[in-house]
């Protein structure tokens, strides 16, 4: 005998937003406690055993342009940058996160474009000497020899090489090429060798593909960490030669400003005085005007590491506990639904329905419902969460995530099985009548 469909369309999707809502939860407190406890263990090497220092400039805009004018900048920016990279009191690493802008019609995903968004792309421009043409900007990290050796970043390669020594270097001969190594995301998109047209720093070049990193490689930087899988990781470049002309000018005086920004790290109390006193030595003898900013002032601590990680906790807590109420919630509309239909489950069983089919009938309706709210889940991260760094963990952690709810599910099942096993199902009817 065929059974028939019963159970009121509304109850099962009451069910199933119930199962959303407690998969989702528990999915994304999950993911927030795995990357809290991975990138404060990671923030914890970078930043507080190896604190750092800020270094930025006090230059507004139209203070910078003033800057610019005095033919002198550039070499008080040169020798200003020499000087933190000799410098024996303190190590001096230069990153920077200034973006690529692609030039022509980009047409390829939009996860590489500066901050995601759609109106980026493709804006028509018209330089300086006339010339239209298309740019989108493309997120792109400067970094130099010294802090690529100190993330270890050599080691992160997935295909192709690391940069060279001479890569770091942009000449009159070669000053139209620099070497380019793209996050994981891009295999399949370029291919080593190629070359990708567009301007860093308002200049010109060709960008040449050497190499690919490995998958969710993070950068530390700024009390932060930045998946490097969606962006474009070039050379902070030194230019040794005299500007040619008066806009090698502007492009090699803006990019010393640039590479004289980076961080200074130390590691004592003490270490952290002579170092700032070295710093503002070193600007007051530049003629420069620079401040500093401390993570270890109003920082990123120990004692905040561990309560970011508590809170993690508590949110798991949180949601395990929600995933709960949403199991009884479940298990107790589904023996309401039982005890509801005892009579059709007489019926069928007067009829040669076996108890087992039964079961499987009412089972099959919960892993229906569970398969949609997993489908409805994914969807909703791959859809609304994919640009942000937890991304990675979730699909890093999908299936031990999903197998956990799934544990859940079973036990609702576990327990029904049990309720129908102690049901007579005839004695129960005749006390309901």
């Amino acid at each position: 005998m065929k059974i028939i469909k019963i159970k009121p369309i509304a109850d099962k999707l009451l069910q199933c937003i119930f199962l959303v809502m407690g998969i989702t939860i528990f999915c994304y407190s999950f993911t927030v406690y795995i990357a809290t406890e991975k990138q404060t263990k990671l923030f914890s090497n970078m930043y507080i055993e190896n604190k750092y220092i800020k270094i930025t400039d006090n230059y507004n805009t139209t203070q910078f342009s003033n800057f610019l004018s005095d033919k002198n900048s550039l070499n008080k920016l040169k020798t200003m940058h020499e000087n933190l990279n000799n410098d024996n009191i303190f190590q001096y690493l230069e990153i920077d996160k200034q973006n690529i802008e692609f030039i022509g019609n980009y047409s390829k995903s939009i996860d590489f474009v500066s901050g995601n968004n759609k109106k980026y792309v493709n804006q028509p421009i018209t330089d300086e000497d006339g010339q239209q043409y298309y740019i989108t900007p493309l997120n792109s990290f400067q970094i130099s020899e010294k802090a690529a050796d100190i993330l270890h970043l050599n080691n992160k390669i997935s295909e192709g090489k690391f940069f060279e020594n001479k890569d770091f270097f942009l000449s009159e001969s070669n000053q139209k090429i620099i070497p380019v190594i793209l996050g994981n995301s891009y295999v399949g998109v370029y291919k080593i060798g190629d070359e990708i047209e567009g301007k860093f720093l308002q200049k010109i070049f060709k960008f040449k593909v050497i190499g690919f990193l490995c998958k969710s490689v993070l950068l530390p930087l700024n009390y932060d960490a930045y998946n490097l899988d969606n962006s474009i990781i070039m050379p902070f470049i030194n230019c040794k030669y005299t500007p040619v002309n008066e806009k090698d000018y502007k492009f090699q005086t803006t990019l010393y400003s640039l590479k004289t920004e980076g961080y200074i790290s130390y590691s004592t109390n003490e270490h952290y005085v002579t170092s700032v006193h070295e710093l503002e030595n070193l600007a007051q003898k530049n003629d420069l005007d620079y401040s500093y900013i401390s993570n270890d002032l109003q920082s990123f601590t120990k004692d905040s590491a561990l309560t970011a990680i508590k809170t993690s906790k508590v949110i798991l807590l949180f949601s395990i506990i929600i995933m709960s109420i949403v199991s009884f919630v479940i298990i107790f509309m589904t023996i309401k639904y039982i005890d509801s239909n005892l009579k059709n489950y007489a019926i069928y069983l007067i009829n040669g329905v076996s108890i087992f089919r039964i079961k499987v009938k009412i089972f099959s309706l919960l892993l229906v419902q569970f398969l949609i709210a997993i489908v409805v889940t994914s969807f909703f991260s791959f859809n609304y969460f994919k640009s942000t760094v937890y991304f990675i963990y979730f699909l890093n952690y999908i299936f031990l995530e999903f197998g956990i709810t799934f544990l859940f599910i079973f036990s609702m099942l576990i327990f029904i099985n049990f309720y129908i096993n102690k049901l007579n199902i005839c004695l129960a009817i005749r006390r309901k009548d």
